[in-house]
């Protein structure tokens, strides 16, 4: 997956709940996802300055599967995660060099 920003953003992938539906919990948490075989890249545009891109973005998210992922080099933050819970990575790959940079929360 390519993604192409004309401003700056978060993340490539802003996972979080939005309004009520069955896939939110009584608690406000958004359930059970799966991410799985896709790599992301960000690629900038030409005539702006390297914007500062984080992977996926996790926000009040209960039970979340990550298999078989992969970060480029171009991407700040493979993953950031606030208000979650249950994550279960395997096989997930940052190509960036400084591992500072991989997993937040």
């Amino acid at each position: 997956m390519q993604a192409h920003f004309n401003r700056e953003s978060q993340a490539i992938l802003q996972i979080h709940p939005r309004r009520v539906s069955k896939a939110i919990s009584s608690n406000g948490l958004l359930q059970n996802i799966r991410l799985q075989r896709f790599s992301l890249r960000h690629i900038p545009p030409q005539s702006a300055r390297t914007a500062i891109i984080s992977g996926i973005s996790l926000s009040r998210v209960f039970r979340v599967a990550m298999e078989n992922l992969r970060f480029e080099q171009s991407i700040h933050q493979a993953i950031i995660a606030r208000e979650t819970q249950d994550v279960t990575t395997q096989y997930v790959v940052s190509d960036n060099p400084d591992p500072a940079l991989g997993l937040s929360q």
